[in-house]
């Protein structure tokens, strides 16, 4: 399970990257796809959350990462009970502030995989 965490904070990692990089291109893809979005990224907010839960014990900070896996997990659940209308909405509002807004998000994104990283390559 350990492994598992290590590649979704990889992918945490390279999805901030990416919103660093190119923000532009990021936005007009939450745009086109924002139906399909809204659930992909539940799914992955309930998988991710899951895999915290089980892999905390692995972990330099179990409770934190196990106290973090449910947050995430909750996170999920709520953003499939916000529906599409209002994702398209909250997409359309981030869109709206900017490339340096979601760069900003991108670089928050990437600390926190890097953060979650280091918290199951280092273990105490």
């Amino acid at each position: 399970m350990k492994l598992i965490a290590l590649i979704f904070c990889i992918m945490i990692f390279a999805i901030g990257a990416v919103c660093i990089v190119a923000p532009i291109r990021i936005v007009n893809l939450m745009n086109r796809h924002s139906a399909r979005l809204h659930y992909y990224a539940a799914g992955f907010r309930i998988l991710f959350g899951a895999v915290l839960v089980l892999a905390a014990p692995a972990s330099r900070a179990p409770d934190f990462i196990y106290i973090l896996g449910i947050v995430i997990i909750v996170a999920g659940i709520i953003l499939l009970l916000v529906g599409q209308k209002r994702f398209h909405t909250m997409t359309n509002w981030l869109a709206e502030r900017g490339p340096m807004f979601v760069r900003i998000w991108g670089v928050i994104g990437l600390l926190f995989g890097c953060a979650l990283f280091y918290a199951f390559i280092h273990p105490a």
